[in-house]
């Protein structure tokens, strides 16, 4: 299939005529998450453009562009939407970022990676608000999945904690039936405790799936503390996000109704216990 590409010189829109010298498609054995494609372009001529736009087919959806430099592996993350051409890239701000710039390129990047691209991690959270029958336990929980995923995804960014792709995305995907059984469970102290631990141990999965896509986000050896907590903050954001719109469509639509809620979460046990064992079984096949 081809692929449309057209690179736009910011200052005046006239298009560069760049030239593609290489294209490498990253293997990915899970076929129900992102498949890396790698495009090389180069200007040709002695002055490369300083400002560029990037825009491709509609028919390939919303992708996430991102721009390295390749002397000293600076990358430039974006969300670009369907068919719609890209902010203007200033390329000399990818070599030598300017660092509130950085950081909200990546709060944006750990945003997008939950809203919308993360729909396993959506699920999930959704998981933990019907887990919880009280604010504070909710807090609890997410809490709880906030020092998970944020201590795997250090030790993944730092490399301490390396496990194949495929192992950590079939993780994620039971982590969401485990958390629909746990719905489903009976209310109780004991059976509480049970569900923060649940949290906890499968937020060390996710974590180490955030850091995969942190570490594909341009970080450079001695400037990763900046990124990682921006990244994390993104990350929160969008979490607290899902959370939000749940209870509000939860406190719009039922009201309070007691036989309402109770339906609404075996409903969501169901769905979630369902989806998970799905989603497990094509990842590990």
């Amino acid at each position: 299939a081809s692929i449309a590409i057209k690179w736009v010189v910011d200052e005046d829109g006239t298009p560069a005529a760049l030239g593609v010298t290489a294209i490498r498609v990253a293997p990915n054995p899970v076929l129900t998450t992102n498949r890396w494609t790698y495009l090389t372009l180069r200007v040709p001529g002695e002055e490369a453009p300083h400002n560029i736009r990037w825009t491709y087919g509609k028919n390939f959806g919303p992708i996430i562009l991102r721009v390295r430099e390749i002397s000293d592996g600076a990358v430039k993350t974006l969300w670009v939407e369907q068919a719609q051409p890209s902010p203007a890239i200033d390329l000399a701000q990818i070599r030598n970022p300017d660092i509130w710039q950085q950081i909200r390129n990546f709060i944006w990047v750990g945003y997008v990676h939950i809203l919308p691209l993360g729909f396993d991690h959506i699920l999930f959270i959704i998981g933990v608000y019907f887990m919880a029958a009280t604010l504070r336990r909710i807090v609890t929980l997410v809490t709880t999945f906030t020092i998970a995923h944020s201590l795997t995804l250090y030790l993944g960014v730092k490399s301490l904690v390396v496990l194949p792709a495929a192992f950590v995305e079939a993780g994620i995907a039971l982590s969401i039936a485990i958390v629909g059984v746990e719905i489903l469970r009976k209310a109780g102290s004991k059976t509480f405790a049970i569900k923060v631990a649940t949290v906890f141990v499968f937020g060390l999965f996710h974590g180490l799936g955030f850091a995969g896509v942190l570490a594909e986000s341009g970080l450079k050896e001695g400037q990763i503390l900046v990124p990682l907590v921006a990244f994390n903050v993104g990350v929160e954001l969008g979490q607290l996000t899902v959370i939000a719109a749940a209870h509000l469509l939860m406190a719009y639509a039922l009201r309070g109704r007691a036989t309402a809620v109770r339906y609404a979460t075996v409903s969501a046990g169901v769905l979630l216990t369902v989806s998970g064992v799905v989603l497990s079984v094509t990842r590990i096949l």
